[in-house]
């Protein structure tokens, strides 16, 4: 007869990897030393970044670089099954067509078709499955930070080098960590897997209601910023859906037909709207000069897979 020991490391096995295959997590709650918390899979997509790292400065140079897969590996056609039947979803099948499965232990088939969708979507183009950090040796303070962190958060790793990788950051979620101390190191390492880039959507909701405008109705029709490379102002005119005066919301990234730029608050609710631009060339993109008329949007918006 199993120890109740071996009976309750099988359960949470099991438990485990019921959360697993529901697009969810079951994490230790350190506030109890008896209690397991279920995140859910909605609960895991914050799109607030909890721990920046910077790969040049912070990261473990001996801890290497894991790759998960790259976006010529992603599957565009995910079958997911459930109790009671399976659903597929297919992406974008202008990649290489590849198949894959899941099998998962959702109530229904919406249950299942969001594991599938959020196996289709999830950005591949750099995926990190692990990150090492040494607290002691790292050029920022991140300690606080580190003994913060908590399963699911959202962790940005900074100054990567965009000819390479075509983009400056990359975003993870973490899936847990090991923690290994001695007299002169205290080295983490963070098991990860790729942020939601961009994130879902949900409706009704102020968190994930990242939604775009309809193509081209929103345009930038003036501001100091036309004509130019440098910050200041730009003045949005939509015929469409205007941005939120949420204060909470901002500052946020914007595409301006390409070139992605960080603004403030706009000052009004209803169009026109006057924007402050506070950077250009933000990411992997390039500042440069607009004529008025350009189209202008959220950058990284949304998407939804049907």
């Amino acid at each position: 007869m199993p120890s109740q020991e071996t009976a309750a490391s099988g359960a949470e096995r099991v438990a485990a990897e019921v959360a697993r295959t529901t697009g969810g997590l079951l994490a230790k709650d350190y506030t109890d030393s008896n209690a397991w918390t279920y995140i859910a899979s909605s609960a895991l997509r914050s799109t607030t970044v909890s721990l920046t790292v910077d790969a040049l400065e912070d990261l473990d140079a001996q801890g290497g670089f894991p790759w998960r897969r790259g976006v010529d590996t992603r599957p565009t056609r995910v079958t997911a099954s459930w109790p009671g039947g399976s659903v597929t979803v297919i992406g974008d099948e202008t990649l290489q067509q590849l198949d894959g499965s899941v099998e998962t232990c959702a109530a229904d088939e919406d249950g299942a078709r969001s594991v599938a969708s959020s196996r289709v979507n999830t950005a591949g183009a750099l995926a990190l499955e692990q990150l090492t950090v040494d607290l002691v040796h790292a050029q920022n303070d991140l300690w606080a930070t580190m003994f913060a962190l908590t399963v699911g958060a959202r962790v940005r790793v900074t100054s990567l080098p965009s000819d390479i990788y075509g983009r400056e950051y990359v975003d993870l979620y973490v899936l847990g960590w090991t923690e290994t101390y001695s007299q002169d190191s205290a080295v983490w390492v963070l098991d990860t897997v790729a942020a939601d880039d961009p994130p879902e959507g949900v409706f009704d909701s102020s968190e994930y209601g990242r939604f775009s405008a309809v193509d081209g109705t929103m345009t930038v029709t003036g501001g100091t910023c036309v004509g130019t490379t440098s910050t200041g102002t730009i003045v949005v005119t939509s015929t469409d859906l205007t941005f939120t005066t949420d204060a909470g919301a901002w500052p946020s990234d914007l595409d301006w037909n390409g070139e992605t730029i960080t603004c403030s608050a706009p000052g009004g609710s209803s169009s026109p709207q006057t924007l402050t631009v506070t950077a250009r060339g933000v990411g992997a993109s390039v500042a440069r000069s607009h004529s008025a008329g350009e189209v202008i949007d959220v950058a990284r918006a949304v998407t939804f897979a049907f």
